[in-house]
């Protein structure tokens, strides 16, 4: 029996895949606004109708075809910034390649140097966690922050 079309009948169509997918986007995109309220972009879900008309011979329309896509869209995730340096290594095999190098003790500082590096540098111990710093050199402010002081 020919009736109407109208968006009641999504949940009919293609046994019900059509608003089942609208369904699981929406709870998708409600996801991420629940996960992420604080990023202020907005999110979107979309039902697309798709028409296209089908020319008979005689040169009418004789039909159309209709399918729908559904799809959302979601700000992207996004990590804070790192620092980090490009180091040109050599391998085994002798040739050279760069790498891309971190400091995991100063996130938004590559060239940041450790008590660690400092002792290793001087060739001493670090002092103890907590203990006093007693004797250890002093740090010129004026000094390029990658290098060490001499």
């Amino acid at each position: 029996m020919l009736k109407e079309f109208s968006l009641a009948d999504l949940k009919s169509l293609d046994d019900g895949r059509v608003d089942e997918a609208f369904k699981q986007a929406l709870e998708r995109v409600l996801g991420d606004c629940s996960d992420r309220p604080g990023a202020d972009s907005v999110r979107k879900v979309v039902l697309q109708m798709e028409l296209l008309p089908i020319c008979g011979e005689s040169g009418e329309l004789e039909d159309v075809k209709v399918g729908f896509q559904v799809k959302e869209t979601i700000p992207t995730r996004k990590s804070k910034v790192y620092s980090m340096d490009v180091r040109r290594t050599s391998g085994n095999d002798g040739r050279h390649r760069r790498q891309l190098v971190f400091n995991d003790m100063s996130e938004d500082n590559v060239a940041q140097r450790t008590v660690d590096e400092l002792a290793e540098w001087q060739g001493v111990d670090p002092p103890a966690e907590g203990g006093p710093v007693v004797g250890w050199p002093k740090m010129d402010p004026e000094a390029d922050p990658g290098e060490f002081p001499g």
